[in-house]
């Protein structure tokens, strides 16, 4: 099989030796046995196949390819890469942006995408709508197409059985890209819908032998399936495709049901006339993924640790099978091991992280399995097999528009109240939020947990409503001020930071007042304030800086100086209260002094002394104050 060349963070010399001794002794894949490990008093059950596949090791050489061959050129991925939060990060890092989120909502609009650009297509392939979208923009969708080979074998085969008027019933996720992507490929030739589970395979049975009527079909599959879908018509004849990743024995069982359905309806005799064999789509991964696991299931392990990214179908399914046999902790690195005596992990039930107590067996020997999905770096399972204590006093949950989070039926207002719940000793703190998205039940979130930082980030970037519609903000200011009224309403003492932009195009002095008036009325703690630049490729790019520079920096000034002003205005009225800080590092004025920072994310210098240390909470009485610093004496 080809060799990829991938970055050496991913890869991990040891699990590399396991892979490599496995395949040499066992080249056909007979045996799924896991590998034994022994380290002192653990024995680890490594997994005979898991970790990165031959679709994510060539999407990921592709993408890094990409960045080294085009340093100039704007690179984008339509959504992530993978479904693994490792690699996504590590991606954005070096300079690759996401177009749209996992589930369609657009990051960076299509009119501020040009031919100049580099959009890489990810490894779960994207819909022919979004295809023909970057086509009438002349960008190349070859080159730096990642499509897994196993996910356009699907499509090939939903094309072969759609030619001879089979319909195609798709086994995934609705909402997953990968599913969109074979839903759309698979219209193209003839009707399709998406099932989820055995229990709507169940109901669509009902519906084909006429148990359920069409107009429960058409309420119960509302926006699963194609367009023009006629009941009578078009479950007369049906074949069965899934999403790769999906359970082999759920896609097995759907197609046997629907086989017999068949049967039932029409006579074993005409079955070929009305279920086409489409065989086995699961990729290579998937099945020896998912036949290691049932290996490790035989096993007499205390525990199982499953690794990956939570929103991972494939790793999902790792878990359900090894949950039935032993406690299984899905975690997706190796921080999640808080101590010896507590794990941060993900309920796939329960749709959130928890932490159980007391997970390590009190026994002289303990056995662990190991597996990951096929979107995790060996480099993490490395890091879990190198056992360490990691102790955290604080987390940033961070997004472009952090609490526009949606998976399944949880919020970023869920999200968030799990992760406080999850650590209460930890300060939680989110950035960035869009007005858009600024809901009650995120304030009533934050007010409802003292661990949840009361500060907001919440950028404004004009006064000034007619600027605000040409910069495409979706929101007027009259909308944003009720939003900073009623967090201050619900939540104590909540602080404000923002964005402004000064003489973004056709701005004039009257729109410049307005944004001076939002900062008189709201009176932020802080800000971010920038003279507007052209940036290519922004839909802004194509209007007309008409503003001069001179009058952009007169404006950018007066939008600092009101901004100290208010800053010092807001600390000077902070001396003599009482404020907690997180110790973050020594003072970069003076190593007599430590650096921390208070829950409305404020600077506070400290005198050093041993008594505390870095990561530590301090409470402190503020005496002294500037515009942007807090000075304060231990209490």
């Amino acid at each position: 099989m080809k060799k990829f060349d991938i970055p050496i963070h991913y890869k991990s010399s040891v699990i590399s030796e396991i892979k490599v001794k496995r395949k040499l002794e066992d080249p056909r894949k007979q045996d799924f046995s896991p590998t034994e490990l022994e380290t002192g008093k653990v024995k680890l059950l490594i997994a005979r196949h898991f970790g990165f596949c031959y679709g994510v090791e060539n999407a990921i050489e592709i993408a890094y390819k990409t960045l080294k061959e085009n340093p100039n050129k704007r690179i984008f991925l339509l959504s992530e890469m993978i479904h693994n939060p490792f690699v996504n990060e590590d991606l954005n890092a070096n300079g690759i942006s996401f177009i749209m989120d996992n589930y369609g909502n657009q990051f960076v609009n299509w009119d501020e995408i040009n031919s100049n650009d580099i959009v890489i297509i990810p490894a779960f392939g994207t819909t022919l709508e979004i295809e023909n979208i970057l086509k009438e923009k002349n960008i190349d969708t070859k080159t730096y197409n990642t499509t897994c080979p196993f996910v356009e074998k699907v499509w090939n085969r939903a094309a072969l059985i759609g030619k001879e008027n089979f319909t195609i019933i798709i086994h995934g996720k609705a909402k997953h890209e990968e599913t969109k992507a074979t839903f759309s490929h698979a219209s193209q030739n003839s009707k399709a819908l998406i099932i989820k589970d055995i229990n709507e395979a169940e109901i669509l049975s009902k519906i084909i032998l006429g148990e359920l009527s069409k107009n429960f079909f058409y309420k119960f599959f509302e926006n699963k399936f194609s367009k023009d879908f006629d009941v009578d018509k078009d479950l007369l004849k049906i074949g069965v495709v899934n999403q790769t990743t999906m359970l082999a024995s759920e896609t097995q069982a759907i197609a046997d049901l629907l086989k017999e359905t068949m049967i039932k309806k029409f006579g074993e005799e005409n079955l070929k006339n009305h279920f086409a064999d489409t065989r086995d789509t699961l990729c290579y991964a998937t099945n020896d993924n998912q036949s290691s696991a049932i290996a490790l299931s035989e096993t007499e392990a205390d525990f199982a640790f499953v690794i990956g990214g939570y929103n991972s179908s494939n790793t999902t399914h790792l878990v359900e099978i090894l949950e039935e046999k032993f406690p299984t902790y899905f975690i997706s690195d190796a921080s999640k091991m808080i101590s010896k005596d507590e794990i941060k992990h993900f309920d796939i039930h329960k749709q959130k992280e928890i932490i159980t107590k007391s997970y390590l067996p009190n026994k002289d020997k303990i056995t662990i399995a190991i597996t990951s999905g096929a979107s995790c770096p060996d480099s993490i399972v490395d890091e879990v097999k190198n056992l360490e204590q990691r102790g955290f006093k604080e987390v940033t949950l961070l997004g472009q528009n952090v609490n526009s989070y949606s998976f399944e039926d949880k919020d970023f207002a869920d999200l968030l109240a799990a992760s406080a719940k999850a650590a209460p000793s930890m300060r939680i703190r989110f950035t960035t939020s869009h007005p858009q998205d600024l809901s009650d039940k995120l304030l009533y979130t934050i007010a409802e947990h003292e661990n949840i930082c009361n500060y907001i980030h919440l950028p404004v970037q004009s006064g000034s409503n007619r600027i605000l519609e040409l910069m495409n903000r979706t929101y007027t200011i009259e909308h944003y001020l009720n939003l900073i009224d009623k967090a201050r309403k619900i939540i104590s003492n909540v602080s404000f930071s923002t964005d402004i932009i000064a003489g973004f195009p056709t701005e004039t002095e009257e729109d410049h007042q307005a944004t001076l008036n939002v900062m008189k009325q709201v009176r932020y703690d802080g800000a971010y304030m920038f003279k507007y630049s052209a940036r290519e490729g922004t839909k802004a790019y194509q209007m007309n800086d008409d503003v001069s520079d001179e009058i952009k920096t007169r404006r950018l000034n007066e939008i600092i100086d009101l901004q100290q002003k208010i800053s010092w205005e807001i600390n000077q009225n902070l001396i003599g209260s009482e404020e907690l800080i997180l110790i973050e590092s020594l003072s970069k004025k003076s190593d007599d002094f430590y650096s921390g920072r208070t829950d409305s994310n404020k600077i506070c210098i400290v005198p050093k002394n041993d008594n505390y240390k870095i990561g530590d909470y301090v409470k402190v009485k503020i005496n002294r104050a500037t515009s942007a610093t807090l000075f304060g004496d231990p209490i």
